[in-house]
């Protein structure tokens, strides 16, 4: 076969192309600290690339959520703690005055202390977390307890003499934060109803009656039952701490398991997209020796004509 001038600057044209995409890839390389830089780099790569990216956004998200749903918990033990000490204090406050040694005048004092300890049960169960209501179910936004005639109502049902069945179906409005895949998700929400009870055994009712026994001058027997009644109210509260703190510590390990987990996933990414950058360098300046001896092997290769002297 003749080999013509033509084909020579043909072959020696198309391969100057090639050694200049290689050093442009390279550079691309290097100021972007991609290894992929185009589809057509490492199309396998860039799929698996696409899908870690995804697992690392939802697991941003799910960690969102556990760090709002670990905040609502964390408020809500503390309310219940303080509802506790409120419990504790009454209890040794009744326990005092159940005696036989107490003056009528010391009862009145200890009647005025249970009424404080009573109005701050209320305020104590408005608490709030980022201007949201903890515990007032799907009512975040309005106090959910309300104190009206000295009757304490909820989400505006009657805590003690309100419809039973009205006030059972506030127990099924949950605060759900997902927190998985697969659609996992946490109740995090303790509604009033769990929080304080209902009928005769609402804490707030307890409370008041308690204050009024003090305040006629109940006699110590009937003031000791209210310490027993107390005892169980601590009980039910305690309960619920423990509850809420299972809770706080199985998102706090969800929490170190993502945290793992992103460190992980980034550094597949890495792997997969990022470039070594010593290796590009040095590959970079043999892609350029190689363009460079192609420019002169080029120069001997096509001879001048006449044409060029025309």
């Amino acid at each position: 076969m003749r080999i013509t001038s033509s084909m020579i600057m043909n072959t020696f044209l198309s391969n100057l192309n090639n050694n200049l995409n290689s050093l442009d890839r390279l550079q691309a390389q290097s100021s972007s600290n991609r290894r992929i830089v185009n589809i057509s780099d490492d199309p396998v790569g860039l799929l698996t690339t696409l899908q870690v990216r995804d697992r690392i956004n939802d697991i941003e998200q799910y960690s969102r959520n556990i760090d709002e749903a670990n905040l609502w918990l964390r408020q809500a033990e503390n309310s219940m703690m303080e509802i506790n000490s409120i419990i504790t204090s009454c209890y040794e406050d009744v326990l005092r005055a159940s005696t036989s040694t107490m003056s009528p005048t010391d009862r009145q004092a200890v009647a005025a202390k249970i009424a404080q300890m009573r109005d701050q049960l209320v305020n104590v169960s408005n608490s709030r977390m980022n201007n949201k209501y903890v515990f007032g179910g799907y009512n975040t936004v309005n106090e959910p307890f309300e104190v009206s005639g000295g009757v304490l109502y909820y989400n505006g049902i009657d805590m003690v003499n309100g419809d039973a069945a009205a006030l059972e179906a506030q127990k099924d409005q949950k605060m759900e934060f997902e927190i998985a895949a697969g659609g996992l998700k946490m109740n995090v929400a303790f509604t009033g109803v769990e929080l304080l009870g209902t009928g005769e055994g609402n804490l707030y009712g307890i409370l008041d009656r308690l204050y009024n026994a003090l305040e006629a001058d109940a006699p110590g027997n009937e003031l000791a039952a209210y310490a027993d009644v107390l005892l169980e109210k601590q009980s039910e509260m305690l309960g619920m701490i423990s509850d809420a703190g299972a809770r706080c510590v199985r998102l706090d390990m969800l929490r170190t398991r993502y945290e793992d987990d992103t460190l992980n996933y980034t550094k597949i990414q890495s792997q997969i997209e990022d470039v070594d950058q010593a290796e590009v360098y040095m590959n970079y300046k043999m892609a350029e020796a190689v363009y460079q001896a192609s420019l002169s092997a080029g120069a001997r290769i096509i001879q001048p004509t006449l044409l060029d002297f025309l």
